[in-house]
């Protein structure tokens, strides 16, 4: 009788029921981008913007840029709100320059232009291996995340979730870009 009391004073229950699989689906589209120079002073100019990039801002050597989508289908039934579906789509795309010189550069500039190629596809997969984690964590969050008898609640809760995922993103990799001077091709 006392736990037939409790429950009347304390409601009904939430609905405990987690919600469904969340579908993840991520892409990234590999570019390189011609650098022809021989002499080191102008590789460099060859690494800045080119008209064909759309954004302006873009001076380093190498970009990585992502977009992290969500959708959700939610239908709210008289006593609860079901999920039909929550999809993410992580899509992203990696400029790197490819040397292509138009004549035959020294073994010395070979060798520099390997090891700060390198060290630029070591920096720009870090930027796509932090999209992934997050991506995973929004997943998971999302995933473990209690149902609601109402939808309108449970969407605020899931694009709350979205938002601090994207935030949080952002925010780790501008501390990146500063540790790491934005991974800026060394010794050319």
């Amino acid at each position: 009788m006392r736990f037939l009391l409790l429950v009347l004073l304390a409601g009904p229950p939430s609905v405990s029921v987690a919600l469904e699989p969340v579908h993840l689906v991520a892409d990234v589209e590999n570019h390189e981008f011609p650098v022809f120079s021989v002499r080191p002073s102008a590789v460099i100019h060859d690494l800045r913007p080119h008209p064909e990039m759309a954004d302006n801002n873009w001076r380093y050597e190498g970009l990585t840029q992502a977009s992290l989508e969500l959708q959700q289908s939610l239908e709210q039934t008289p006593d609860r709100c079901v999920v039909g579906s929550i999809f993410l789509r992580l899509q992203q795309e990696v400029r790197v320059p490819q040397w292509r010189p138009p004549e035959e550069p020294s073994a010395e500039m070979r060798d520099r232009w390997q090891r700060a190629r390198d060290a630029l596809l070591a920096h720009e997969q870090t930027h796509v291996a932090y999209s992934m984690e997050a991506a995973e964590l929004l997943k998971a969050t999302l995933e473990s995340m209690p149902g609601d008898r109402d939808c309108e609640t449970l969407q605020r809760a899931i694009e709350r979730s979205y938002r601090r995922s994207l935030a949080r993103l952002s925010l780790r990799h501008a501390m990146f870009d500063a540790r790491t001077k934005h991974g800026d091709l060394e010794d050319l």
